[in-house]
């Protein structure tokens, strides 16, 4: 039971998990950031657009 509970240096467990954390973590990091400079563009655009219509 203790083995399940705190598994070797080299389960496959561990490997596993660690590999899937350092794949997803930048890309889920990556995704936040152009998410927020995708809606900052598109505000300006909205801007540029809104401006031309005025004049």
């Amino acid at each position: 039971m203790k083995s399940l509970l705190y598994p070797g240096r080299n389960s496959i467990r561990i490997k596993l998990s660690l590999g899937a954390l350092l794949i997803a973590g930048p890309l889920l990091a990556l995704l936040y950031y152009y998410n927020f400079y995708a809606v900052g563009l598109v505000r300006q655009q909205d801007r540029v657009s809104s401006s031309a219509k005025k004049t």
